[in-house]
Formats: structure tokens, sequence, C-alpha cells
């Protein structure tokens, strides 16, 4: 783990034993569900993340701001970005290469901090979390911004609506947008599905 802000929070981090400090490297940097926590985020993602070449941050939610979710407060937002930031100052990243992705409250921050902030990612993973509706007003940010969606169909039904309007919206805009939405599943982690994205992503983007 590397502080951050010892007030406020930390991550935990995976650098691939092939790192080469001369050339750019791409970075996805995934966030944790509510009562899980980052250790456990690096422990599902490390091996895709050796296997296929990029580095792997997860940062560690402040406890006051679970009850609200990820990225609904300015210090949750803070905390990804500061986190990207600080992997950047430590190592080579590419910034064209920047990916972030999350499971539940971190799917929720996904589509918060990538709609705020779209020109500063490569691709978003959002895992069983879903755009509030204070985000859909951001959502055209995301027309440029590829997106790889993990729903649950049997999940609450105001989070499984929300995603299907958000997917409705970005395709009809031209959005580069992948939608997976599993009929027998309903919150919980999709096996294979991140990891998946994770190295088409990173594959992708070195072409």
């Amino acid at each position: 783990p590397v502080p951050l802000d010892k007030s406020q929070t930390q991550y935990y981090l995976h650098v691939p034993s092939t790192y080469d400090p001369a050339r750019r490297w791409p970075l996805f940097v995934q966030m944790h569900g509510t009562g899980m926590n980052a250790r456990f985020e690096i422990g599902r993602f490390s091996a895709v993340a050796e296997a296929e070449g990029f580095i792997l941050a997860a940062p560690q939610a402040s406890s006051k701001n679970w009850d609200k979710g990820w990225g609904s407060t300015e210090v949750e937002r803070a905390t990804t970005l500061l986190t990207i930031d600080d992997v950047a100052r430590r190592y080579n990243v590419d910034p064209d290469r920047v990916f972030i992705g999350g499971l539940s409250m971190g799917g929720n921050g996904t589509w918060e901090i990538g709609s705020l902030y779209a020109d500063r990612f490569a691709g978003l993973v959002p895992e069983i979390g879903a755009p509030r509706l204070v985000n859909f007003g951001h959502l055209g940010n995301l027309r440029r911004v590829p997106l790889y969606c993990i729903v649950g169909a049997k999940d609450q039904e105001q989070m499984v609506w929300n995603n299907r309007e958000a997917e409705r919206f970005l395709r009809e805009a031209g959005a580069d947008i992948t939608y997976n939405e599993f009929a027998e599943y309903g919150h919980q982690p999709m096996p294979g599905e991140t990891v998946r994205f994770q190295a088409i992503s990173v594959e992708e983007a070195e072409k």
C-alpha cells in the first residue's frame, strides 16, 4: 500500500515483472465494492495484469463514504484521480492508455468519474454498478470512450433500468459500448468477464 493522504486513503499496486521504464505502459485502476477492499481487487486481477503486461492499481475507499457509493463525493472522486496521478509519477504510464473499472459501488464510481473526466480515460469497465440519475446529464461525454458494461438482470430494478437506459442513449449517440446483461445473475461478480475485458482493452490499445 502507498499512502496518498494520511487522512484519506491508500492504494495497492501490481507492476508486471517485465516492467521496463524505457517505454510507456497501460494502467488499469480497479475500484472495489462496498464491504470489500483494494487488496481483494488486486488479488482478483494481478494475474491478468502480469500476463497481459499492464500496471494495475486498486485504491482503497474511505469507509466514511461507503453508504454513499464510490464517486458520489469529491473525496471519493479524488481517491481515484490521485491514484492515477501518483502511479504516473512513479512509473512510465501512457496517458492515452489509462482505464478504470469497478465492482458494485466501484462500478457506480466508474460511470460517474468516467463521465465527468472522460478525456482522461481510454476505456471504462463498470461491473454490477450503474450511472446514477444525476450522471445522465454527463453521459454524452462518453461518446468517444469505449465501455464494457457487466450487468446482472436479477440485480436491483433501478440499477438494471439505469444501465439499460444508459446503454440505449450511448448506442444512439454512436458510442463504442459492449453491454453484457446476464439473465442468471444478480448483484455478484461475473466469473471471468472483467478479466476478459482488461486483456482485450490492453491488446487493442497496443495496436
